[in-house]
């Protein structure tokens, strides 16, 4: 298998970031390439892609890899993420631990889910994200990991949205 990353701006994958690509793909017995796309849409610019965040963990929950989108939602850098559980960094007082509790009997049970929670930044805003998630497999069918696409709705109303471009970006990262 490959993992394709296309970005308008591939400059901006350093070399810790490529390193953290790499290893998620020897999880699942792929290899990575990084490719430059011209946004055909103004809308679809570096600006926007950062709205969305992206998170990689290993079956556990720990954090393998974030992208910037994600560094920005969260407030935390990279560096900081790396090997640590989304739960001990992002969830306080308001965040719904019945909701977190089915986050993660989900992932114990290998399947995906989609979720809104209130969750808090590094500096303790807090902000409702929608967290849509699904496993990674790797070749022999075992889950190496959980891909996770996080929305910022918190200016949102509470419920069902528009979620094509959501959809088409989680599914464009799992292909």
């Amino acid at each position: 298998g490959h993992i394709w990353v296309a970005s308008a701006c591939p400059n901006h994958f350093g070399a810790h970031s490529l390193d953290r690509l790499d290893a998620l793909a020897s999880l699942v017995g792929a290899s990575t390439s990084v490719a430059g796309i011209v946004p055909s849409n103004p809308l679809t610019s570096e600006a926007r892609l950062q709205e969305y965040g992206l998170v990689v963990t290993n079956p556990e929950g720990d954090i393998l890899w974030a992208n910037r989108g994600f560094e920005n939602l969260c407030g935390y850098p990279l560096d900081e993420l790396i090997g640590r559980r989304p739960r001990t960094l992002l969830h306080g007082p308001d965040t719904d631990e019945a909701t977190a509790r089915k986050m993660g009997a989900y992932m114990r049970a290998g399947s995906g889910f989609e979720a809104e929670l209130v969750n808090y930044r590094k500096s303790g805003e807090p902000y409702r994200v929608r967290i849509q998630a699904e496993p990674i497999a790797d070749r022999q069918d075992n889950i190496a990991g959980f891909i996770a696409l996080e929305t910022d709705v918190s200016a949102a109303p509470r419920g069902n949205g528009a979620r094509s471009l959501e959809h088409d970006l989680l599914t464009a990262a799992i292909d």
